[in-house]
């Protein structure tokens, strides 16, 4: 997240907000309200991030996160909520295709083409000037694998959703 901050200027306190929501967004999977109601994740860490004394900002990009969550879905609210978004969203797809979790047909049930709009919607719709192949090698370095190994499945999906949005 440090990189992509850099990258767009954010400043120093931004970013170190950002760092410290990137290091506690996951969180909240530990307690069991989430496993009960799913659809709390994020917004339970949020809570959990503010009345622990962590920053608003810091608080507000764990909250954020998991934004967008489906076509048409709100984004996340700050800068920093929608670059934590979308390097989530990113090491998840990467993870995926690494392990052979290609979608196919209406099978995708890492929701990997639902992550994959979500980065687009972010880039596109919140106006965020990230280049998605950096960001993709990035994940790969930063997941220790060989991006040759996953880049075109990515590039598949990613040319299928962009299709999908831009249509």
């Amino acid at each position: 997240c440090g990189t992509v901050a850099g990258e767009l200027g954010l400043s120093e306190s931004d970013t170190a907000a950002l760092e410290r929501a990137a290091h506690l967004c996951k969180a909240d999977l530990a307690c069991r309200l989430v496993i009960e109601f799913p659809s709390l994740q994020g917004i339970v860490g949020g809570l959990y991030a503010a009345a622990d004394g962590e920053p608003s900002l810091a608080a507000g990009a764990i909250r954020d996160h998991y934004r967008p969550a489906a076509a048409g879905d709100d984004l996340p609210e700050t800068v920093a909520g929608q670059v934590l978004s979308l390097v989530d969203k990113m090491d998840h797809v990467v993870g995926c295709l690494s392990l052979g979790l290609v979608p196919s047909g209406a099978g995708d049930p890492q929701g990997l083409r639902r992550r994959t709009q979500g980065m687009l919607s972010i880039v596109i719709d919140g106006r965020l000037p990230v280049h998605l192949l950096s960001l993709f090698e990035r994940a790969c370095s930063e997941l220790s694998i060989e991006p040759e190994s996953v880049r075109q499945p990515f590039m598949d999906l990613l040319a299928q959703r962009a299709h999908a949005v831009l249509e």
